[in-house]
């Protein structure tokens, strides 16, 4: 039984393997945006991605080990070993964020968590009660109705973990794209290599027999199918490394800017919306303070001012001007790149 098992799964091509987890994670997606399905159905589509990724990654991992750098590749017996060693690390990085507590706010901790940051009253306004969890909402978080909580500076909800990302998180989701980034990289490096003989042996007969590049990398590619079962793997896991790195190496920068800048995923589209209603005309700022008024149609305002506001106004004696520039709301986050990563690495109590 367990013979025949070995010889279906040795005959299962990669890119019907990758087929399947694109269709199960574009089924999955639709589940979760569906709003006549049970809470049940909703949270079984949500974990079909995270465990189609740990399936899938096992799959690809198993292909390279044993269809490819065992017959193919004179790698020395310590440099397999040292490959064997960093097989898991993806799977458990994922494991790790999977488990993690993105900074959920909970009765018992919101006090502490409306104190960790102040509100700018520009993103984020204070009395702003949350209709799900009937709490305040701290400055920097966010409701999520996968998870059905408020988290602590929330950035998004991951599909890929079935989680969010927040403050207590955030470390371990850069940690996750960072390991799958060297991942591909360093199974592109290893595969390109072996294959550099045969690759060129492909090229060199598609370059005969078909015009155009994107005509000729396709023959290459049925030629290294068509020339036996390890360069038949290598091309797959090779199209599959050279895809998904630059992805992730970009989501992975995108990120690390957003750190740098002080931001999260969140606040970046919040401030989006802020400059279309600057260039629409329609945000007024008393001057000097960070209080925001948006106009409407109507000449009304938005909002009515606080006490505490209408305090500040009066003692300050602050003007109301239109906002004709992003530079003139200042990002009170942003702190330097150090202070941003440090908060991120240890969250600390407030």
């Amino acid at each position: 039984m367990a013979s025949h098992t070995l010889h279906i799964i040795m005959r299962v091509e990669p890119v019907y393997v990758l087929a399947v987890f694109i269709i199960a994670t574009a089924f999955s997606l639709l589940f979760l945006r569906s709003k006549y399905i049970s809470k049940l159905a909703r949270s079984v589509a949500a974990n079909v991605v995270p465990v189609g990724y740990c399936v899938a990654m096992y799959f690809f991992l198993w292909l390279f080990d044993q269809r490819f750098l065992v017959p193919f590749t004179n790698y020395s017996y310590s440099h397999k070993l040292f490959l064997r060693v960093n097989y898991p690390l993806p799977l458990v990085s994922l494991a790790i964020l999977f488990l993690s507590n993105p900074g959920k706010i909970t009765r018992s901790n919101h006090s502490a968590e409306v104190r960790r940051f102040e509100y700018d009253r520009i993103l984020y306004t204070p009395f702003t009660e949350c209709r799900t969890c009937l709490l305040t909402k701290p400055a920097r978080s966010k409701h999520c109705s996968v998870c059905n909580a408020c988290v602590a500076m929330q950035d998004h909800h991951c599909i890929w973990v079935n989680n969010c990302i927040g403050l207590r998180n955030y470390k371990y989701f850069i940690l996750f794209l960072m390991i799958n980034l060297y991942a591909f990289i360093y199974g592109f490096i290893l595969i390109i290599f072996p294959l550099s003989s045969s690759l060129k042996l492909a090229w060199s007969q598609a370059s005969s027999n078909a015009n155009g590049n994107a005509t000729k990398l396709w023959a290459a590619f049925s030629i290294l199918i068509r020339l036996g079962n390890p360069e038949k793997t290598g091309a797959c896991l090779l199209i599959l490394c050279t895809t998904l790195a630059p992805l992730v190496a970009a989501f992975t920068i995108f990120h690390l800017m957003y750190v740098y800048a002080g931001i999260t995923t969140n606040e970046a589209d919040k401030w989006e919306d802020i400059k279309a209603l600057i260039h629409e005309n329609v945000l007024f700022m008393y001057k000097p303070s960070s209080i925001l008024l948006l106009k409407r149609p109507d000449g009304t305002f938005n909002r009515k001012l606080t006490p505490d506001e209408e305090s500040f106004i009066s003692s300050h004696n602050s003007k109301l001007t239109v906002v004709t520039t992003e530079k003139e709301l200042p990002n009170i986050y942003d702190n330097g790149f150090a202070s941003n990563a440090r908060l991120l690495l240890s969250p600390g109590e407030p």
